[in-house]
């Protein structure tokens, strides 16, 4: 288990050659940490998940990736930083269908610079060949997406209910 001093040290060279801002929390539960809005350039890593330093730069690596990707338009649906319910229908469906393959993408493209920057380490994979982060993946990061273009369908087919009602008593 990597020590937090070590890891803030590791997260701040990191920063420093992508030009982000790595946060290093200690959560105190299981959660990784994230990218949340990568137009801030802003990483949030967890110190408390029992890290080897290897793990620890191949998770900061992906999600500096995921800004590096916002920044040059890949996925951009997918690397948008709104949220599910302002995106519009297209963009939901856009998102569903892409959203694991942007994933992969942005775990191959960490793997090569790992891999660059350290060649003596091993690069840590979260998706490639791991069903049960695939699943996770669908569960958490895609299913909502698809019950907001559920709910805006339902939301469209009672407006337009509402609206053929209106029409008839105004008849």
């Amino acid at each position: 288990m990597i020590r937090t001093s070590t890891a803030k040290r590791l997260m701040k060279e990191l920063a420093d050659r992508f030009d982000v801002e790595v946060r290093v929390y200690d959560f105190g539960h299981a959660e990784y940490g994230a990218c949340t809005d990568p137009c801030t350039r802003v990483i949030e890593i967890n110190t408390r998940m029992g890290w080897t330093q290897d793990r620890l730069l191949s998770y900061a690596m992906h999600e500096i990736v995921h800004v590096l990707a916002y920044f040059e338009d890949k996925f951009i649906v997918y690397h948008s930083p709104k949220t599910e319910e302002y995106l519009t229908d297209d963009e939901l469906r856009k998102y569903i269908a892409t959203a694991f393959r942007a994933e992969l993408w942005v775990e191959e493209r960490a793997c090569r610079m790992f891999k660059e920057m350290y060649p003596t380490r091993m690069y840590w994979r979260a998706y490639r060949g791991r069903k049960d982060h695939r699943i996770w993946f669908e569960k958490s990061e895609i299913d909502p997406y698809r019950k907001e273009l559920l709910t805006a369908k339902r939301r469209r087919r009672r407006l337009r209910r509402i609206d053929k009602e209106m029409r008839e008593r105004n008849k």
